[in-house]
């Protein structure tokens, strides 16, 4: 695990994806760096701090390509690494510090 790094997955229950009726959503892989935000939170806020940009991305990235969403529900997830499915794939989002994944469901 890069410790300069967070990893998140985040699940949305109860959407399906734009464009291709009837077909399920997969998760939402996040990375965040640190060096996007660490200057300006505490030691003890960057997991906290993480997980909130990690959480702003998905939604971002969700709306865009996810129907249904405001009548979903989200569960976040830690991860010690990006699952090898996304890996080697371009990211759907990238910015500032921060690459997010819409995985195919």
């Amino acid at each position: 695990m890069d410790p300069e790094k967070f990893y998140f997955q985040i699940d949305y229950k109860g959407i399906k994806r734009t464009g291709r009726e009837g077909c399920s959503q997969g998760p939402i892989f996040v990375e965040v760096a640190a060096d996007a935000f660490a200057s300006s939170v505490n030691t003890a806020a960057l997991d906290s701090a993480a997980e909130e940009i990690a959480l702003t991305t998905a939604r971002q990235l969700a709306r865009r390509n996810l129907a249904g969403l405001e009548n979903s529900s989200q569960r976040i997830s830690r991860l010690e690494e990006l699952p090898p499915i996304v890996q080697e794939v371009e990211p759907t989002v990238q910015e500032s510090g921060v690459r997010a994944w819409l995985s195919q469901g």
